[in-house]
């Protein structure tokens, strides 16, 4: 996942950025020409992935890795309740059922 992210972010969403910026010039150039809608859709891809990338990890590395030693300390503790719990909260985090926001 973290691959995922440096791509829409660093690889190609920069450039996606820049191209956006640069078609938006133009156009307040010269207006009788027409706006480049696919560099709005280029970056627009890329912020939704990021946007995913970050709903999928809300938690974090520093809280993931917590998570797992709450864990360890439930069964350490014989509480496999408290464990299944925690377990169940990491799954969903990172399930990927991230819905598109509603932008309606």
């Amino acid at each position: 996942m973290i691959e995922a992210a440096v791509f829409h972010v660093v690889s190609e969403g920069i450039q996606a950025a820049i191209d956006w910026l640069a078609a938006i010039e133009l156009f307040l150039r010269d207006s009788s020409k027409r706006f480049d809608y696919g560099a709005t859709w280029h970056i627009v891809y890329h912020l939704y992935n990021w946007q995913q990338f970050e709903a999928l990890l809300p938690i974090g590395r520093d809280g993931f890795q917590e998570h797992l030693r709450d864990i360890e300390s439930s069964i350490a503790e014989g509480d496999s309740e408290g464990a299944g719990r925690i377990i169940k909260e990491l799954l969903k985090s990172i399930g990927g059922d991230v819905r598109p926001p509603d932008i309606e």
